[in-house]
């Protein structure tokens, strides 16, 4: 995607070496004062809660603290949003959160036992997880911690929170094999862009076009792996300089035996893909050339040749800056010349509910013009259709492939050739239902008299109304015990 930051190894790879645990921050930090695991949370109800308790919760307190709550929530002071938790690590993944007793939540169900390790002021430092077979990974502390810093345009720091821990050690249920991880400090500064409005017709103001937010990282990047007696080291190279820092790049992969010997190396062997744009204003949000992993050379231990190196060739279209207006409703690369991202966008009014497309009888292609529209039915205004002018946000087949991975050449003289094709659209379509109103009324009295219930509702244009009276006994009840009987002597007799 036009947006996308290549990794240390190159745009669109990654390398799979250790483990982490990292977070998406909802709010503020859990961790954070007024965060959800260090004030709020617990005021929350609980999940497992009887259901009629949770329909009526409410902010304990009088209305002064229920309003004063609310508005320090609104103003994002206090936190009763967990944050979503992500772990990967030998082979396995997946994501969890905090209950309101601070308990984890697994998304899925795994035999794992996460516990975070707190500071003295009840800051996650560490995580330590246990899987079935006893196998401890351990997460953190700050040799292994990475922290951001949200920032503004002019330069404003706020609260300094961790936003990834990485594995550190890896030992058996046994503690006779132990794997240490050892990484290096960098820091960096990425910047997003911020969303654009619309308002009244007009294009967005010039001053809202280039607003982004920046995140400040103190980073961590692996440095080696050890463990019995082996040892595998990464060494990185810094390419250029940019807004922000350097570009960072995993070039020499050394793996020494038990016996302290080389025993094999993988090289990595960078260019950059061809750009267009940089350096015009649309630039704003470094790095505007991209790192490109052009081929891998493995290299046996001393004395023996090099191998034929893996090679990887990929389309030549250039890429636009991380900025570029030029981009469809999914975020890739499009062509279109946009000066800013608001769509264009059609809005149809049908005076009756017969005349509304109804779209496609089952799963299939569909325009993407009709798809993408706004469909009124207001009886109280003719048929009418307004045409809101804006950017271009329609795919293109051929732009959208701008930096795709094309071939593949192996060590041996064979290679995977990729074509690529852009997904349809395609939707299950029918009249909506029409809206139902249901109305409860039961009898209260263990005799069961029966109770009239009053409901007001607005009709609000001329239609078919239906009444539709259901009947149903409630468990426990005497008509159901009545019941009971009833089947019990139906089952005798036969």
């Amino acid at each position: 995607k036009v947006a996308d930051i290549a990794s240390w190894v190159g745009l669109g790879w990654s390398l799979n070496a250790g483990g982490v645990v990292s977070r998406t921050i909802r709010g503020r930090a859990d961790d954070l004062s007024d965060g959800y695991l260090t004030g709020h949370g617990n005021t929350l109800p609980k999940l497992d809660s009887d259901p009629n308790v949770l329909g009526y919760w409410d902010i304990p307190g009088d209305v002064t603290f229920r309003n004063y709550y609310l508005q320090m929530v609104a103003d994002g002071k206090w936190d009763t949003e967990p944050d979503i938790y992500f772990f990967s690590f030998n082979g396995r993944s997946g994501k969890f959160f905090f209950d309101v007793d601070g308990k984890v939540v697994l998304f899925s169900k795994e035999d794992l036992l996460i516990t975070p390790l707190l500071s003295p002021y009840g800051k996650i430092d560490a995580w330590k997880i246990i899987d079935e077979n006893g196998t401890i990974y351990q997460f953190g502390y700050s040799e292994a911690t990475e922290i951001t810093f949200p920032s503004t345009v002019l330069g404003a720091i706020g609260e300094r929170a961790a936003s990834s821990w990485y594995l550190q050690s890896m030992t058996s249920a046994n503690a006779e094999d132990r794997f240490d991880f050892e990484y290096s400090d960098y820091t960096q500064t990425v910047r997003y862009p911020l969303p654009q409005k619309k308002i009244s017709g007009e294009s967005p103001k010039w001053d809202d076009l280039y607003q982004y937010s920046s995140q400040y990282i103190e980073g961590k990047i692996l440095k080696s792996i050890t463990g019995a007696g082996e040892e595998v080291d990464f060494n990185t190279i810094s390419y250029g300089g940019y807004i922000g820092g350097n570009i960072m790049a995993l070039a020499l992969m050394d793996i020494h035996n038990s016996a302290g010997q080389h025993a094999k190396s993988f090289n990595f062997n960078y260019s950059f893909f061809p750009e267009t744009g940089c350096g015009t204003i649309q630039d704003y949000l470094p790095p505007c050339r991209r790192l490109r992993l052009d081929k891998v050379t493995e290299k046996a231990g001393s004395g023996n040749r090099t191998k034929p190196p893996c090679m990887f060739m990929y389309d030549d279209t250039p890429l636009p800056p991380r900025g570029s207006f030029s981009q469809d409703y999914w975020g890739y690369y499009n062509g279109a010349e946009n000066e800013f991202f608001v769509p264009a966008v059609t809005i149809r009014n049908y005076s009756s509910y017969d005349e509304m497309p109804t779209g496609p009888e089952q799963n299939g292609p569909f325009p993407f013009d009709v798809l993408s529209q706004i469909n009124l039915n207001l009886t109280g205004l003719k048929a009418t259709q307004w045409e809101i002018p804006g950017a271009d946000r329609n795919p293109d087949p051929v732009k959208m492939q701008a930096g795709i991975l094309k071939k593949i050449v192996y060590p041996n003289g064979g290679s995977t050739h990729f074509d690529y094709e852009p997904n349809d659209f395609g939707y299950l379509a029918y009249h909506p239902r029409p809206d139902q109103l249901v109305f409860d009324s039961y009898a209260s009295s263990s005799i069961g008299l029966p109770v009239q219930n009053t409901r007001n509702f607005h009709i609000q244009e001329a239609q078919e109304i239906t009444f539709i009276p259901l009947f149903y006994i409630m468990k426990g009840s005497q008509k159901d015990h009545l019941r009971s009987e009833e089947h019990t002597s139906e089952l005798q007799s036969h």
